[in-house]
C-alpha cells in the first residue's frame, strides 16, 4: 500500500522495509542547507549543500552541537551555524559525528526498525540503527516526516540483487540482514526495549520469548491431590460421628461445610487440563 510523504504531498512511496539500506551519495550530497553568517553586523543566509559543509570541516578538528533544528560546528578557527530542513540537519549531524569517531559515513548500513505517528498533526517518525564494519555504531537515529522536514526516503538505497551473478548472493545478503537485526534486539538497550514493548511491534527475524507452557500433567496431579485432601477432611467428621454418636449432629454440620468446600474446589478446577 502506498504511503503519503508529508514533506512532499505530491509524492507517494512504498514505505521502509526490513533490509539493509545504504546512503545514496549523490542525493545526500545535494541536500540543501543555509549557512548563517554575520557580516558588518548584518545577518546573511548563504545557500549551500551538505557536501560543501561536510568537505569544508571533515579534515579539521571540529565539534558538533546538540541542536536538532540546526547544526553548530566549532573548529579551531571559527564557529559555524547551518540551518535547513529538519532531516537534512539530522543527516549532516549524524555524518559529521560518525566521521569524528573514525567511522566512514558512506560505508554504513542503515536498518529501519520502527515507525510512529503523531495524533495531533500529520507527522511520522522513522527509527534506524546504523552498522559499520563489525559493530552497531548507532542504536537510534530518528528521521521525521512532516510538512517542513525535508524528508526524502530516496536518500536510502535498499539492497538490490539485480547485478548479482551468483545464485547464493541473495541468501547471503538475507542472512547478513537477519544477523544484524538479531544482534540489535539482543545486544542493544533500544533493541531489548523493542522486544519488551507491551504493544508487541513487529520484529524482524526474531521471536519474542514466551512464558513456558504450563505442565498439564503436573497441574492435573496437583488438582487431584487437592481434591483427595479435601475429601479426606469430609470423611473425618463422619468417622468421628460413628465413633462418638453423642456429637454426631456437630460432626454432620462440619461434614456439610467441608463437603461444600470440596464441591467448590471441584468447580474452580473443572477446566484444568483442557487446552
Amino acid at each position: 500500500m502506498k504511503r503519503h510523504i508529508w514533506a512532499d504531498p505530491t509524492k507517494e512511496w512504498e514505505g521502509f522495509r526490513f533490509t539493509a539500506y545504504s546512503l545514496d551519495v549523490d542525493k545526500v550530497w545535494d541536500l540543501p542547507l543555509t549557512q548563517e553568517r554575520s557580516t558588518d553586523g548584518k545577518a546573511e543566509q548563504i545557500p549551500t549543500t551538505l557536501s560543501k559543509v561536510y568537505e569544508s570541516v571533515a579534515d579539521k578538528h571540529f565539534g558538533v552541537g546538540p541542536e536538532s533544528f540546526c547544526v553548530r560546528i566549532t573548529t579551531d578557527a571559527e564557529k559555524l551555524t547551518f540551518r535547513g530542513p529538519w532531516c537534512n540537519c539530522i543527516i549532516l549531524k549524524a555524518l559529521l559525528e560518525l566521521k569524528k569517531e573514525g567511522v566512514g559515513p558512506f560505508s554504513t548500513l542503515w536498518f529501519w526498525y520502527d515507525s510512529d505517528s503523531c495524533s495531533d498533526d500529520p507527522h511520522e517518525i522513522y527509527r534506524f540503527f546504523v552498522v559499520c564494519g563489525d559493530r552497531i555504531v548507532r542504536e537510534e537515529i530518528l528521521l521525521n516526516d512532516t510538512f517542513d522536514s525535508g524528508f526524502d526516503p530516496t536518500v536510502f538505497r535498499g539492497e538490490d540483487d539485480s547485478d548479482s551473478i551468483w545464485f547464493n548472493d541473495s541468501d547471503w545478503r538475507e542472512a547478513n540482514t537477519r544477523f544484524w537485526y538479531r544482534k540489535f534486539y539482543t545486544e542493544t538497550r533500544t533493541g531489548q526495549l523493542m522486544v519488551l514493548r507491551p504493544d508487541e511491534p513487529i520484529l524482524y527475524s526474531y521471536e519474542r520469548p514466551r512464558a513456558p507452557a504450563p505442565d498439564i500433567v503436573q497441574e492435573m496431579q496437583s488438582v487431584t491431590l487437592l481434591k483427595m485432601y479435601r475429601l479426606l477432611w469430609v470423611a473425618l467428621p463422619l468417622l468421628v460421628a460413628l465413633a462418638f454418636p453423642s456429637i454426631k449432629d456437630y460432626m454432620a454440620v462440619a461434614a456439610l461445610a467441608l463437603g461444600a468446600s470440596f464441591l467448590w474446589v471441584c468447580w474452580e478446577t473443572r477446566k484444568v487440563g483442557r487446552r
